[in-house]
């Protein structure tokens, strides 16, 4: 058994022998490791499924509850210094619950899309603009190379939306730069076939440590302990979602997540 790569597709060959005898022949059978991936996948979302449902009946609810008497105590003229920091640790962490529940259900929301024809150039002009306005002074530099004119993708706006916040939002949170302020780059260029546009979130951190490639992408897995761990599993799965394709790389001194997207037309 052996596997192999032909077009960023990966395949697995088993050889079978006919007969005892060495001029009998062998059989070799081909198999798309796509669908053992797809297979996986839906039984991860399967079990997300699942967990949704609880979460939000049997969390959400006493969540707001417990943050929104938080914040009523937190008014109370009552309370001394040390109290009043409690109710300000009880409210952060009714927050940070009440994220994680927001991007489970996310979650259970990417199969459902709507792909359109994006023409990128005014598309990521607009969404940068948003997002800056998003940032505190001194956050991050963000640095936008225009795309080219004509560039188009299909793709749910909404989800490449959510994709690219997600995507900047870890770059600016755990990028750790050997030397001065975080610096992110968002770029994007054709494939040389044309088959596909790529779109890039690259910054300028520490080089990740091999144990950190190999889980990217799971969920519920951060490298900071208040951190949640779904921001980048929700890109990866809404990507699928879409045709589309998130991988890492190290490209010179940057971290760059590279977000294949099918191009306007392209369906396969």
């Amino acid at each position: 058994m052996d596997s192999f790569i032909d077009q960023e597709q990966q395949y697995e060959a088993r050889f079978s022998a006919f007969g005892s005898e060495s001029s009998s022949g062998i059989l070799i059978t081909l198999s798309d490791l796509r669908q053992v991936s797809d297979r996986a996948r839906e039984m991860k979302l399967a079990s997300l499924g699942q967990l949704v449902g609880s979460v939000a009946h049997e969390i959400r609810n006493p969540l707001n509850a417990i943050q929104q008497s938080a914040q009523l105590l937190e008014e109370s003229e009552v309370l001394d210094e040390s109290d009043r920091q409690l109710t300000q640790i009880i409210d952060k962490q009714s927050r940070r619950l009440n994220r994680l529940v927001t991007d489970i259900l996310d979650v259970s929301r990417s199969n459902r899309n709507t792909p359109i024809d994006i023409e990128l150039a005014d598309w990521l002009r607009e969404f940068v603009d948003h997002y800056q306005l998003s940032l505190e002074e001194t956050q991050a530099d963000i640095r936008f190379e225009a795309a080219p004119a004509g560039m188009r993708i299909l793709f749910d706006p909404d989800q490449l939306q959510q994709i690219l916040w997600n995507l900047l939002n870890n770059a600016k949170k755990h990028s750790r730069p050997q030397h001065g302020e975080v610096e992110i780059r968002l770029a994007c260029k054709p494939l040389d076939d044309g088959s596909a546009v790529l779109v890039m979130v690259c910054d300028n951190g520490a080089a990740l440590d091999i144990s950190e490639e190999e889980r990217l992408f799971d969920p519920f897995y951060s490298t900071e302990h208040s951190g949640v761990g779904l921001g980048l599993f929700i890109a990866h799965e809404l990507s699928l979602n879409n045709n589309a394709r998130l991988e890492y790389r190290r490209e010179g001194n940057q971290n760059c997540f590279r977000l294949r997207c099918p191009t306007a037309g392209d369906r396969s």
